[in-house]
């Protein structure tokens, strides 16, 4: 079963306001690899905007990036870039 490890919510160019216009999450998701008994990480992100109806609509990126391997994550608080920092593979 996949769990959210992190999760950031990016301010849009007119605060925090952003719902109506949309905002940029990204969500770090630990899923565990029962057949190599280790833990992948994967990195995901998303629009969340609200929708004429007052609902929340939340459009997924089609794809996960796969991040496994990686000590530190930190996103610029822009949204526009991503520091990932990898261990050494023998460690």
């Amino acid at each position: 079963m996949s769990t959210i490890d992190k999760a950031w919510i990016f301010k849009s160019s007119s605060g925090w306001f952003c719902l109506r216009r949309g905002c940029h999450a990204m969500f770090s998701i630990g899923q565990p690899n029962l057949l190599a008994n280790k833990r992948k990480k994967l990195m995901l992100s998303s629009i969340i905007s609200k929708d004429s109806d007052g609902g929340l609509n939340v459009e997924w990126a089609p794809f996960p990036i796969d991040i496994t391997g990686a000590s530190v994550m930190v996103p610029s608080p822009s949204s526009s870039k991503l520091l990932v920092v990898r261990n050494p593979e023998n460690d």
